[in-house]
């Protein structure tokens, strides 16, 4: 019996715990149950009105992961306006108004889950409802708690803007957002159509890197889709310009970088998107010669690709000036993805986002977020950025075309020197360029891979001994498309006509049609299409020619196909023609000789002396050599009178 004294106390123990327990308030219960639940609950902000006018409504969307009961509360607190951009992020002070505490399960939800409340904004005091009161435009720093009866579970800071009552006296700030699209450096392909396609009318300016170039252009589907995603905004890409122009302009040779950048934007085109005008993508300096290459074909702004800060301004020429633009790092950095995502917070960006509209307010100066040489921009983060920009706030969206304007135009010195020496490799360069100005002429269109081995031999990151090879390849790859015309042996034609058709052969072993001259020299057989310029396609072709034949006999014709710049012969070849038929002139001269013996003839005969009349009935009487020849007197006549009458 001892034995079950112990399991008896504990049983009555148990019991009286029991109804203590049922007999305490059902809040009390909760709270504890609550409390032991949100021990790990986290809050963080999803999005909130970034702005709000003097008498709007500000929106908070919130995740909490904790339990949402009546004995759970969502507070928001507001303190007093900042009014340096610097105090934005600090710990708040000087609390102006409280909104809350909401018990959890009265506020409504989103459909993923999220608590969303609404706060109206009043600018004036006193007022009979219930109002936020915030006194005048500026920033207001903002906390949001979540708590118990037992104190504070979760909480986070932001900011938001109020508006001022009169939008003239706004001060706005202009942002242009690059967006970098590169696997390796920046958001993949599948964000940037995304975002493309989730905000349709932001201007965005894309940059696309060579890997995603070259990506499009090996899927159609898939460059149809981001062509229409990407609608007219702006593309613009470093891909085959990793020139020195300067460099180059300083030996003479800074077509080469235009001509890069022209095949560049037809590879843009050709995808159906929009190349940028006017602005190029460049790493080095600029010297006062560079500059003047810019000027000269068009473009008025240079955007740095450094990774480094840099003087941004303007450096004039006579003719011209040109801007230099570089992205904003230390702001770019803020969008970054440096501690991953999970560390990410929504609130750090409204925040940016106050600051931004506080420095509107004293420098106008417009902002370069993202691009080549600046931190890769985080897809979340700039989404974020996004929700604040496209309202109409104090900070704005623009292009990047549309921030010329508002950059620094103060005047820079431009470098002494190119950065990059490509004197030692002038004068092959400068053969390299003439060569490759006639295989253009000869192909008739642009052939991106031939571009490219050409730019590539001239690559800010070769080194000379590379670049020399690379300088002989690219002259040894046009060398052979060059030697793909051919025409036949010589060979035999025989002109039963004056004018006829003359059949000519040309071989072409390339993989595409190519532009070639035809002249043809032959001092008695004409062609109609001497001096024309031919597309040749792939393969043979048979060209029937209108010949003329100016002469009898066996002639030579000489047939030469050129580049159309008449800079190279590419092949030749000689007809050896026999013309059977009278030419023209033959028949004229031939014409001319007969009518001229016939004049001949009829004026001999009209002058030539006339034979003695023949007498009737004198023919049998033999001739009296001994008689008198008759004279013209009468008597003479008379005399032979006798020899007219008949006997009958």
């Amino acid at each position: 019996m001892n034995t079950g004294r112990p399991g008896l106390v504990a049983a009555v123990v148990a019991g009286v715990l029991a109804i203590v327990f049922s007999a305490l308030p059902a809040h009390a219960q909760d709270g504890s149950d609550a409390a032991d639940t949100a021990e790990d609950a986290t809050l963080r902000l999803v999005r909130q009105s970034a702005s709000v006018e003097s008498d709007g409504v500000l929106e908070l969307v919130v995740d909490w992961t904790g339990p949402r009961s009546e004995n759970v509360f969502l507070s928001v607190v507001f303190y007093q306006r900042i009014d340096d951009d610097n105090d934005v992020g600090s710990p708040p002070t000087g609390v102006l108004n409280r909104r809350g505490p909401l018990p959890l399960d009265s506020i409504s939800t989103d459909g993923d889950g999220n608590l969303v409340t609404a706060i109206p904004i009043r600018s004036v005091s006193p007022a009979d409802d219930d109002r936020v009161y915030l006194p005048g435009p500026g920033v207001y720093p903002l906390s949001v708690e979540v708590r118990t009866a037992d104190g504070p579970l979760a909480s986070f800071t932001s900011a938001v803007v109020r508006l001022p009552q009169d939008r003239q006296e706004l001060a706005t700030l202009d942002v242009s957002v690059v967006l970098a699209v590169s696997p390796a450096d920046g958001l993949d392909l599948s964000d940037a159509l995304l975002l493309l396609t989730t905000y349709p009318t932001v201007p965005f300016t894309i940059q696309l890197d060579e890997g995603v170039l070259t990506q499009l252009e090996n899927d159609p589907p898939l460059v149809a889709q981001f062509a229409s995603a990407a609608g007219t905004r702006a593309v613009m890409t470093t891909s085959g310009t990793d020139l020195d122009p300067s460099a180059l302009e300083e030996i003479g040779q800074g077509e080469f970088y235009i001509q890069a950048l022209e095949t560049t934007r037809q590879r843009l085109a050709r995808l159906g998107l929009e190349p940028l005008d006017g602005i190029v993508m460049l790493a080095p300096n600029v010297t006062g010669a560079g500059a003047g290459l810019l000027v000269r074909n068009g473009v008025s702004a240079v955007m740095s690709t450094r990774t480094r800060e840099i003087d941004v301004g303007t450096i004039t020429r006579s003719d011209g000036r040109v801007q230099i633009l570089q992205p904003d790092h230390l702001i770019t950095a803020e969008l970054a993805d440096r501690a991953g995502r999970g560390n990410f917070a929504a609130s750090t960006i409204y925040e940016l986002y106050a600051r931004l509209s506080l420095r509107a307010a004293y420098d106008r100066t417009s902002i370069i977020v993202g691009g080549e040489g600046a931190p890769p921009l985080e897809s979340l983060s700039l989404e974020t950025l996004l929700l604040a920009l496209v309202e109409d706030g104090p900070v704005r969206v623009v292009s990047l075309s549309d921030t010329l304007s508002t950059q620094p135009t103060n005047p820079l010195l431009a470098a002494e020197r190119p950065e990059q020496n490509l004197v030692p490799s002038g004068e092959a360069i400068a053969q390299l360029q003439r060569l490759a100005d006639t295989s253009r002429s000869f192909r008739g269109v642009q052939n991106p891979g031939l571009e490219q081995l050409l730019i590539d031999s001239l690559s800010r990151t070769r080194n000379p001994e590379d670049r020399t090879r690379a300088i002989e390849r690219a002259k040894a790859e046009l060398l052979l498309d060059l030697g793909s015309i051919s025409l036949p042996e010589s060979q035999s034609l025989t002109l039963t006509a004056t004018e006829g058709p003359l059949p000519l052969t040309i071989r072409n072993g390339s993989n595409g049609p190519r532009s070639v001259r035809l002249e043809f020299r032959g001092d008695r057989v004409a062609v109609a299409q001497d001096g024309d310029i031919i597309t040749i396609p792939p393969g043979e072709t048979t060209l029937e020619l209108d010949a003329e034949a100016r002469a009898l006999g066996v002639s030579t014709l000489e047939v030469t196909a050129l580049t159309p710049d008449r800079a190279m012969v590419l092949s030749s070849t000689r007809y050896q023609i026999r013309s059977t038929a009278i030419p023209g002139l033959g028949w004229a001269i031939s014409g001319s000789a007969l009518l001229f013996l016939l004049l001949w003839w009829f004026r001999t005969n009209r002058t030539s002396t006339p034979r003695s009349p023949h007498l009737v009935g004198a023919t049998g009487r033999p001739k009296n050599p001994d008689r008198p020849a008759p004279t013209e007197t009468g008597g003479g006549i008379a005399a032979d009178a006798h020899l007219g009458r008949r006997t009958p």
